[in-house]
């Protein structure tokens, strides 16, 4: 029991989590149930972008437990979503094609005899995807913004 009081303590002193419980304007022990509980957030979705990879997967399975634990209706409403990018492409002239996982690229090579005549491009914390994923944030909120009119980000509601 004491092991268990130590890991909720560090949960919750932990600052990144502590920053989207209060971005998002989450409250403990409060029951999201409708979609009129999730107008009471800030922000009516939450979307997970990580790297495709190993510890992308383990950051989002840690998200997803944390928000199963504290909140676990609102897994059961439209609240979370993910925006998956590619972790490899392949390219050659106007073709191109993206691999969201290595067994699925493995696969492809596999089945491919010249795939070593196409450019490969591994996509892993790039600073590329970071600027990417911040016009993705700023473009998915305005969207939300406009389409359901439940924006309250100073910096996005209409006005």
């Amino acid at each position: 029991m004491f092991q268990l009081s130590i890991v909720l303590f560090q949960i919750m002193e932990n600052q990144e989590i502590n920053n989207v419980v209060k971005i998002l304007g989450l409250q403990y022990k409060m029951k999201y149930e409708s979609i009129d509980d999730l107008k009471t957030l800030r922000y009516g979705k939450l979307m997970i972008m990580t790297d495709q990879d190993q510890d992308g997967s383990h950051i989002k399975g840690l998200l997803i437990n944390f928000i199963h634990h504290n909140w676990p209706s609102l897994l059961k409403l439209p609240f979370l979503e993910e925006f998956i990018t590619p972790i490899v492409k392949a390219t050659k002239k106007s073709e191109e094609f993206s691999f969201y996982s290595l067994p699925e690229f493995e696969e492809w090579k596999s089945s491919k005899d010249n795939w070593h005549t196409y450019k490969i491009k591994y996509y892993k914390g790039n600073v590329i995807c970071v600027f990417t994923m911040v016009i993705a944030i700023y473009l998915f909120l305005y969207w939300v913004c406009v389409t359901e009119d439940n924006c309250r980000h100073s910096l996005l509601r209409k006005e």
